[in-house]
């Protein structure tokens, strides 16, 4: 008899970090079923058999620990680990308290994901994700394509989707930043959310420029930081639009 595959419910609600978790699932063999946000999840898992569960802890209409406490009380027992950019010690420790049997640092390369997904997932040994290629050059560059293709599986045309809607995050976010003053704190959420994405993308310079500026907000180099996270932005989109 040939064993089902895994069905992995993944919610977040950053689509670079959706798409990506979810091709990273589905090349390991498993079945995924993807949710944009929380309300989302809760509709995919009624009287679905679920295997894990991948829940991203910053999403804004349901945030993972309480997600997880609404789908327990659906009757989901499935194993659940909790998705986020720049885990601290503190934050990880809070999580595992709440429910979660593991956590995932994004950006996070195939192969951290798929040792994190036989952990709890039997998943066939023939099955292997592609090794991240190594890149030891200091300077971080606008676009990474060797980094990006590894963290993809080798998979171009996953890449240029992803990177597809990656500019398209950017354009909104630029439009954004013009049109109004931005609220610091749904500013902070957006820049989390982005150092993933950029991650994924294998846009290291603005994921490194969403940093800064995410921890300059509200202090008196913001100013200088939002210049240079628009610039690297603009630069960004430049070099993806070199690609089309």
């Amino acid at each position: 008899m040939i064993a089902a595959m895994p069905t992995v419910l993944i919610a977040d609600d950053d689509p670079v970090s959706l798409g990506f978790l979810r091709a990273a699932a589905e090349g390991l063999g498993c079945v995924t079923l993807a949710a944009a946000d929380g309300a989302q999840a809760l509709q995919l898992a009624d009287a679905k058999t679920l295997d894990l569960l991948l829940l991203d802890l910053n999403m804004p209409d349901i945030g993972g620990p309480v997600l997880l406490r609404e789908l327990r009380a659906l009757g989901v027992c499935a194993p659940a680990v909790a998705t986020s950019a720049g885990l601290d010690t503190a934050t990880v420790a809070a999580l595992h308290a709440a429910g979660f049997a593991a956590t995932l640092d994004k950006p996070a390369s195939l192969e951290i994901i798929e040792d994190l997904l036989r952990q709890f997932l039997a998943l066939d040994a023939s099955v292997r994700s592609a090794s991240p290629a190594d890149d030891s050059s200091a300077v971080l560059p606008l676009l990474d394509d060797r980094s990006a293709i590894a963290a993809i599986g080798g998979d171009h045309d996953a890449m240029r989707a992803l990177r597809s809607l990656f500019d398209q995050e950017l354009e909104t976010l630029e439009r954004d930043l013009q049109s109004a003053m931005p609220d610091l704190p749904a500013l902070s959420g957006r820049l989390h959310r982005l150092r993933a994405s950029s991650g994924f993308c294998g846009a290291a310079a603005l994921g490194a420029a969403a940093l800064r500026l995410q921890q300059a907000l509200g202090h008196d180099l913001t100013s200088e930081a939002m210049e240079d996270f628009e610039r690297t932005c603009r630069a960004t989109r430049q070099a993806l639009a070199g690609q089309r």
